[in-house]
């Protein structure tokens, strides 16, 4: 798999809640499955839509992220998509385009490698 790094930095700029750690540059969570975004969202917007001090513009702002999030979960809701699929939608939503290869052969790295030799394909 090859990725710019463009891609992860406009990720992390629609996506501030999946970005590295600000001080030590760690923990991008850019494979995380979807649900996690949906649950950021609500924490985030619950938070700026309960203090006094936050801005109109910046309670509208955080409704809006929290309707994009819900809406792209009930959209990729029951699909049974993984975190390379919520990668590349997550890219997609961030302006890139991904390109895959149907003629590779890519197994799958976890507890067990899962290829045609195994899966009788």
């Amino acid at each position: 798999m090859l990725i710019h790094r463009s891609v992860y930095i406009d990720i992390e700029k629609k996506f501030p809640h999946l970005s590295r750690h600000p001080d030590t540059g760690e923990d991008g969570n850019w494979f995380t499955p979807d649900g996690g975004d949906l649950r950021t969202a609500f924490r985030e917007a619950l938070c700026v839509l309960n203090d006094d001090k936050a801005s109109a513009e910046a309670r509208v702002l955080k409704a809006q992220s929290l309707m994009d999030a819900t809406e792209r979960r009930v959209i990729r809701q029951g699909l049974g998509i993984g975190e390379d699929v919520s990668f590349c939608l997550r890219a997609a939503d961030a302006g890139h385009t991904p390109h895959i290869d149907m003629g590779l052969l890519a197994g799958h790295m976890g507890s067990a490698v899962y290829g045609p030799k195994n899966t009788g394909k």
